[in-house]
């Protein structure tokens, strides 16, 4: 592995650490100031490590990004600008995992019910967060989730098409990010007093996430 992903993985777990550790004392000042830095540090370990980046892969993480910095605004507008970017970035993951897909290969009928379950698994989270999200959110939530589960399918195509320790952990990554934004709805709109209002889980599965899709493309 290149010196320079080496250096911005270590500096990635150094601010990781800093940044869950802000989240759990809810330090709103160290959650900013190390939010920024995360992805950036994905994208510069994963750019140096690999002989020709997918610039798809470049851009899901740009977007991922973007949302991580307009989710740090007060306000519901920065709440659905976020999503939009992260709506790209789930876009992005998809034509990256596509162009490794061999479709003739995937097992569609194993396929169909995980796509089935992923479904049924964004109508559950709808039906817990019913009365708490606002009325002009609720049909935004589900598309998003709806994208996100779209993309957890294709991810868990790319494994079957081409099995590798590498798409297996884009899997398990892709499956984290999609547990992260399920916990980000409930911390953003459940009002009882829970590990909802905790983003510390949340963000532990979503830089565990991101880093697994990362690391696996940077094994591919």
């Amino acid at each position: 592995m290149n010196k320079i992903s080496v250096v911005s993985m270590i500096l990635l777990l150094i601010v990781s650490v800093i940044h869950l550790y802000g989240t759990y004392k809810c330090n709103r000042r160290i959650r900013k100031l190390t939010k920024w830095l995360l992805l950036p540090l994905m994208m510069i370990a994963y750019y140096f490590a690999v002989d020709a980046p997918n610039c798809f892969v470049l851009a899901a993480f740009f977007f991922s990004w973007a949302g991580d910095v307009l989710l740090l605004g007060r306000g519901p507008q920065f709440f659905v600008l976020g999503g939009i970017a992260f709506l790209a970035s789930h876009v992005c993951f998809i034509i990256a995992y596509c162009r490794n897909i061999d479709f003739k290969a995937v097992p569609y009928a194993t396929i169909l019910p995980i796509l089935i379950l992923f479904i049924a698994i964004v109508y559950m989270v709808r039906g817990k967060l019913k009365d708490y999200v606002p009325t002009m959110l609720k049909l935004p939530m589900t598309g998003y989730l709806m994208a996100n589960a779209a993309m957890n399918t294709f991810a868990i195509m790319q494994m079957f098409s081409a099995p590798s320790a590498a798409t297996i952990t884009i899997s398990l990554g892709a499956l984290l990010f999609l547990y992260s934004d399920v916990l980000l709805f409930g911390v953003r709109f459940h009002k009882n007093d829970s590990v909802y209002k905790r983003h510390f889980l949340e963000m532990f599965a979503y830089i565990l996430g991101e880093f697994l899709i990362c690391y696996g493309f940077m094994q591919m």
